[in-house]
């Protein structure tokens, strides 16, 4: 299904195959999206979508690419709301917006993939995670990465969210050797040891920058202990 008009409102349906978003101030509410293979739903270069209370996953146990993407990572005021994402690679691929209380659990490794939650490839504009419940039962990669893999990451908050699993449960965004982080805020967050004791394969985090102008990590905790967690 493509999504072609400014201002639409797609609600209620059943969606087998990708759902496109093609056009500006596009509302996606209650919609059930099955896809295996590809994207679930897909943004292509829009501004100002909505996407709230919609399920995405495979009909069967075959991994989806991507469950939510902004395929060549320029939409803006992406705003994604209330979604269970399942079986996929990658649970939300954004670089700007908001990601708030959605349900993002069960991935499927599909062989030579990096596993994420939510993740981001090197942005600049402001990107909120928050109050999401991410688990990735699997030892690689995240709950939520942030990553400088095609530029700087910075101005971004994750407060709130219960994550769990992955290799390291969360990269914080400074790569080896990459340009300093900043405004990178991380606060308030459980961290789960449901899959692995130290939270991760490896660790509950990695890659904060303490140093970077604005970055913050304050009040992250063990959800079992209440003990602070520390990067």
């Amino acid at each position: 299904v493509t999504v072609n008009k400014n201002g639409a409102v797609f609600e209620n349906y059943v969606v087998k195959g990708t759902l496109d978003i093609v056009a500006d101030n596009v509302t996606i509410d209650n919609v059930r999206v099955y896809n295996d293979g590809d994207f679930g739903i897909a943004l292509r270069s829009v501004d100002n979508t909505t996407i709230d209370h919609c399920m995405v996953g495979p009909p069967q146990d075959i991994a989806i690419v991507a469950a939510i993407k902004d395929v060549n990572g320029d939409s803006r005021n992406t705003k994604i709301y209330r979604c269970n994402l399942y079986g996929w690679a990658t649970g939300i691929q954004v670089p700007r917006g908001t990601i708030a209380h959605n349900y993002i659990h069960d991935p499927i490794y599909k062989n030579g993939d990096h596993t994420n939650g939510v993740t981001s490839n090197g942005y600049s504009e402001q990107l909120d995670i928050i109050h999401n419940t991410i688990f990735n039962h699997l030892n690689q990669t995240d709950a939520i990465g942030l990553f400088q893999d095609f530029g700087l990451e910075a101005n971004r908050t994750i407060a709130a969210n219960l994550l769990a699993g992955g290799g390291y449960t969360l990269y914080a965004g400074q790569n080896s050797g990459a340009r300093s982080t900043y405004n990178i805020k991380v606060y308030d967050n459980r961290f789960a040891r449901i899959f692995y004791s130290r939270g991760g394969y490896y660790g509950p985090a990695t890659a904060h920058n303490s140093k970077g102008s604005g970055n913050v990590w304050s009040n992250n905790f063990w959800d079992d202990t209440g003990a602070a967690v520390y990067p």
